[in-house]
């Protein structure tokens, strides 16, 4: 998902300098990134239910991508409204981050056992 939003950046940059066709890849791949975050979120209900961080931050993500999906036509009409939609891209990294490294901290904690019980 990190790499989406690095391909979501490189898309607008390339739209701003003269593109136009990238706007409209901007907009299919922003489509695929909130259907990602909320893939995160219901992975997290069910994979960490009682772990009120995971769950908090998995809810956030989805939360701001809506929000951030939204600004970008659907919310107000002033451009410094939509000017949001930018700033949560930010947002939405920092969080994606922290759900993936809080991910790896997890799986590389626990010791894995290569033996059978038997």
């Amino acid at each position: 998902m990190i790499a989406m939003i690095f391909v979501q950046v490189y898309l607008i940059a390339a739209f701003i300098f003269g593109d136009p066709q990238a706007l409209d890849i901007h907009r299919v791949v922003g489509r695929v990134v909130v259907g990602f975050e909320l893939v995160v979120l219901v992975t997290a209900l069910v994979g960490w239910w009682g772990n009120s961080r995971v769950i908090g931050m998995s809810s956030a993500l989805f939360g701001v991508g809506a929000l951030q999906a939204l600004l970008a036509h659907d919310i107000g009409s002033a451009p410094r409204v939509h000017a949001l939609h930018g700033f949560l891209a930010l947002v939405v990294f920092v969080l994606a981050w922290f759900i993936t490294i809080s991910g790896w901290r997890e799986l590389y904690r626990r010791p894995v056992s290569l033996r059978s019980s038997s």
